[in-house]
């Protein structure tokens, strides 16, 4: 009896835990649940259009709440916050002009592809992008923090373009409301 236990026990603890891995995405963001749209662009996560926050009457109060953490995604080697992220930055930018205690970090990332210096630089370019837009819209320098992961913290595993569009981002993270 103790023989079959011994014999059958690995076999069903490895049943169980695939199980619990099948389903799960391939490709899930860990951290937003991000999908990527028909032509392999990322949506971004989180406050995005300016209707979405209208609906959700985030700034027509007068005690505002703070906006989720964001991502926003990059395309192959590029740095250009894409336009259809101005509104998203442009509530964040709000935020921070109406709460000037609050502070955020632009973290830069880019996918595995390419040498470790060459992606912190990257990442370094894509959280300047953002920055702008910040200082742009006159959100004081004390609020805002840059930094640079490049390839190191990717939030999808794999070796495709599916996981590289999740990994080529920046994200916002508050670190004081």
């Amino acid at each position: 009896m103790k023989n079959i236990v011994y014999r059958w026990l690995p076999l069903l603890l490895l049943s169980v835990l695939l199980a619990g891995c099948s389903s799960l995405s391939k490709y899930r963001h860990r951290s937003q649940g991000a999908d990527l749209d028909e032509f392999g662009d990322a949506y971004t996560a989180g406050v995005g259009e300016q209707d979405e926050i209208k609906d959700r009457n985030q700034f027509q109060h007068a005690t505002l709440e703070a906006p989720a953490n964001q991502v926003y995604y990059f395309g192959f080697d590029q740095y250009d916050l894409k336009q259809d992220y101005l509104a998203s930055v442009t509530a964040q930018a709000r935020y921070l002009l109406s709460h000037p205690s609050a502070k955020i970090r632009l973290e830069g990332h880019t996918d595995e592809r390419g040498s470790r210096e060459y992606n912190i630089g990257l990442g370094w370019r894509r959280a300047r992008a953002a920055l702008a837009v910040f200082k742009a819209n006159g959100v004081s320098q004390s609020q805002l923090e840059v930094v640079s992961y490049g390839k190191e913290k990717p939030t999808a595993f794999g070796h495709d373009e599916s996981a590289h569009a999740f990994n080529r981002r920046v994200n916002i993270v508050y670190t004081v409301y």
